[in-house]
């Protein structure tokens, strides 16, 4: 799948964690939820490049750590509609369990 442009699928579920931690670190500081987004989205941009590079952790399922921030993005590849598809955005102390009922 080298050179092959994938796009970014953001489930729901994931996209309530993004929100969810987004108001909390927009509540301890203003302007740290924005940078959280920020970080999230380049976060985004690297996975697309080698989406291979991250470990698999479950089935198809791979991680990648959201850098500056205590969360991990969960996804998959999907090759059959040239898409990564993000199940969820979880902070690391977080039951790991959680993503897995989201496959």
């Amino acid at each position: 799948m080298k050179n092959l442009r994938l796009k970014v699928l953001v489930s729901d579920d994931a996209e309530t964690d993004i929100d969810d931690a987004y108001i909390w670190y927009e509540l301890q500081k203003k302007n740290l939820g924005n940078f959280f987004i920020r970080s999230v989205s380049s976060s985004f941009r690297k996975i697309k490049r080698n989406p291979y590079l991250y470990p698999q952790i479950y089935l198809d399922v791979r991680k990648h750590l959201i850098s500056k921030f205590p969360y991990c993005i969960y996804f998959y590849v999907d090759e059959t509609d040239s898409s990564l598809k993000v199940i969820s955005v979880l902070h690391n102390s977080r039951n790991p369990n959680i993503w897995k009922f989201r496959v």
